[in-house]
């Protein structure tokens, strides 16, 4: 696991600390025997809940190659906000996922990279112009069922995960690593059309200047939801 990254800082460097908010929808519907529609919406809050840190909205496509991988291309829209501007970037990103059942515990690994364009600033204003970065996540997750043999409906869980996040481009002289982060919670899984999570997340991030980083508290509420709308086409059919 990577759960070293804090250990780089030394006593020189300065660190924020935030206390943030993270609402996330996903969803994903099957609507073909391979293929489905991916969407998730977000809206985070930093001081908890007072102000706005950012808004998002990211659909794709997915190809699933069985019932263990599958693999996702999209665009993304996010507002990053702050008490003088909304700050906004476009995201293309692709994703590969892997899963594994084992009676209680599912284990996941993602892989996922985006092309990031954000509106520059200089000088604290945003100006007519836009950078170019590109950015390589992984991360590996785990779900423990609590109450049942299995995640099925009605199923009680413990969650944990950890996500790097490696920056590149022309644009990047120093922060190559871009943040880390580590995860724990409890979720609720009613069926597949309804499943709760909530998280402690701690969210280490080092900014674009060499001695500059955040340490974010985050808590996570998340919602699931999975359609499968071949079932009802095969219905219509019949």
């Amino acid at each position: 696991m990577l759960l070293s990254t804090p250990a780089i800082i030394s006593a020189q460097r300065t660190v924020s600390r935030n206390n943030l908010v993270w609402f996330g929808d996903f969803t994903n519907a099957k609507v073909a025997s391979r293929w489905g529609i991916y969407l998730d919406f977000g809206f985070r809050r930093t001081e908890w809940l007072n102000k706005w840190s950012q808004l998002l909205v990211r659909p794709g496509i997915t190809y699933n190659v069985n019932e263990k991988i599958s693999a996702t291309v999209g665009v993304a829209y996010f507002s990053h906000y702050s008490s003088n501007y909304i700050r906004p970037e476009y995201r293309g990103w692709q994703q590969l996922l892997f899963s594994e059942t084992y009676g209680r515990v599912r284990w996941s690994h993602r892989l996922r990279t985006e092309q990031r364009t954000t509106q520059k600033m200089i000088a604290g204003k945003l100006v007519d112009d836009y950078s170019y970065t590109n950015r390589y996540r992984y991360q590996v997750g785990l779900q423990v069922a609590l109450n049942r043999p299995k995640l099925a409906d009605k199923t009680m869980y413990v969650l944990v995960a950890e996500e790097i996040f490696v920056n590149s481009g022309k644009e990047i002289r120093i922060n190559y690593f871009d943040q880390n982060r580590i995860s724990a919670g409890i979720g609720y899984k009613h069926n597949d059309l309804l499943n709760i999570s909530i998280s402690y997340m701690k969210d280490f991030i080092q900014k674009s200047q060499i001695d500059a980083f955040e340490s974010n508290n985050v808590l996570v509420i998340n919602i699931n939801h999975n359609f499968d709308f071949r079932k009802k086409a095969n219905k219509n059919m019949n």
